[in-house]
């Protein structure tokens, strides 16, 4: 049986060993829907749309229908008042803004949302999905969109090192095998806000980088650290990483790391605060086109 790593997979456990554990081996994830990631896939759904070369009204149609799957039946009807920077209507005016501001493309768009599925050992795989291949500046490129509320150099500076974007580049290089190799990433950035600003500071499409020296070390990278993950399911221990707890806003599963009632293994989360939903990569990569993702 082949175990797919995604970029979901990693970065939580990365983060915390014990958030993954509650996540992905267990799959509970909050009762409420989590915006900003929902908003985030949502955009993803209209620059495809839009990069596919379709009209407005699919490509904000493309929004609205994950919108409405994932916030509207948890009865949040009154989204503005929920988050202001994150909603459909404010999107809207974001999505014409960048519209005008990208009429005309500099570069050639090859693919859009391109799954792939990477051995990387007997029993392990890496697996994603592209959001855009190019031509530009006469070489291969691949594009990343990203939502951030702070558009600046700190942020920036994130990139790299970066796993999600090692990755992707390992794949294409590995995938597509081209002549010279895929060296550039260009982050796609938009940001989020609750007021559309001037082009110059909604959007910004920097670049990272990495040699074939930097993905041969993330590959050997990873495989290294899900032995790791494999360790703790073995043992069916899985540690906390106490500095995340507070980070990112603060941990979603907190009240479940500090419950001193029962032993955490053996704790069933409150259907009022959790619900079970079991995050699939294989289902991930299904939808985006990829078939007989598990053979």
């Amino acid at each position: 049986m082949i175990e797919i790593i995604d970029s979901t997979r990693l970065k939580d456990s990365l983060r915390c060993l014990r958030l993954y554990y509650w996540r992905h081996e267990r799959g509970f994830v909050p009762a409420q829907p989590r915006l900003p990631l929902v908003y985030g896939s949502a955009i993803h759904a209209c620059l495809a749309k839009h990069y596919e070369n379709q009209p407005a009204g699919v490509c904000l149609a493309a929004f609205e229908e994950i919108w409405s799957t994932e916030v509207l039946p948890h009865q949040m009807t009154t989204l503005e008042a929920e988050d202001p920077k994150r909603n459909p209507l404010i999107w809207a005016e974001i999505f014409m803004l960048y519209k005008r501001h990208y009429h005309v493309e500099p570069f050639t768009v090859r693919t859009v949302e391109t799954p792939f599925l990477l051995p990387l050992t007997n029993d392990l795989a890496l697996g994603g999905v592209i959001d855009m291949v190019i031509e530009y500046l006469g070489q291969t490129m691949i594009v990343d969109h990203k939502t951030t509320s702070y558009l600046n150099y700190k942020w920036f500076s994130s990139f790299n090192p970066n796993h999600q974007f090692s990755a992707y580049l390992l794949a294409a290089n590995e995938l597509i095998k081209p002549i010279n190799p895929i060296t550039t990433m260009m982050v796609n950035c938009i940001l989020v806000s609750k007021a559309v600003l001037t082009p110059e500071k909604m959007f910004d499409r920097p670049y990272t980088t990495r040699t074939p020296n930097q993905l041969a070390a993330f590959k050997e990278n990873i495989i290294a650290w899900w032995q790791v993950v494999r360790a703790c399911r073995q043992a069916n221990a899985w540690p906390q990483n106490t500095e995340s707890c507070s980070a990112y806003n603060g941990c979603e599963y907190h009240d479940l790391c500090i419950d001193v009632m029962y032993d955490y293994r053996q704790l069933i989360p409150s259907r009022a605060a959790y619900r079970h939903q079991i995050w699939n990569p294989i289902e991930n990569l299904e939808k985006h086109g990829l078939k007989e993702a598990t053979k």
